[in-house]
């Protein structure tokens, strides 16, 4: 079943396309009557052409991607170098990490005793780390 679009059109503008009826034939799927136009018919050309507007700029940032900044990529590669960065601050990170961690009254290894106290020793035994 083919659905048929229905186009209304005010009097006076139905008064000017008389003697057209046979144009309108042509067009199958639709269907020209005579009558006020109600706004809320589903007259949606605004939000087509914003929803065609919006489209066509995003064609064009892809467009503008794939032409011009993956073949920059392509030519110049950044990940070595990325990549070593990251070793070196990663490496850094931990020499100053390790020895903080490591001292025996850090606050990391005072947590970790308290964890583990409280997991694995008896309730009626306290120690003074379980404050």
């Amino acid at each position: 079943m083919v659905k048929k679009n229905i186009k209304r059109v005010p009097t006076d503008k139905m008064k000017e396309l008389s003697g057209f009826e046979e144009v309108f034939d042509l067009f199958e799927s639709t269907e020209i009557r005579e009558g006020s136009i109600d706004p809320r018919s589903g007259d949606d050309t605004f939000q087509l052409y914003n929803f065609l507007e919006n489209e066509n700029i995003r064609l064009q940032k892809l467009d503008q991607f794939y032409s011009s900044k993956v073949k920059t990529l392509k030519k110049h590669p950044q990940s070595k170098n990325l990549l070593a960065e990251q070793k070196q601050k990663k490496e850094q990170l931990l020499k100053q990490l390790v020895p903080k961690i490591l001292s025996h009254d850090s606050a990391f290894n005072e947590e970790m005793e308290r964890l583990f106290n409280k997991a694995f020793k008896p309730v009626d035994q306290t120690t003074e780390s379980d404050d």
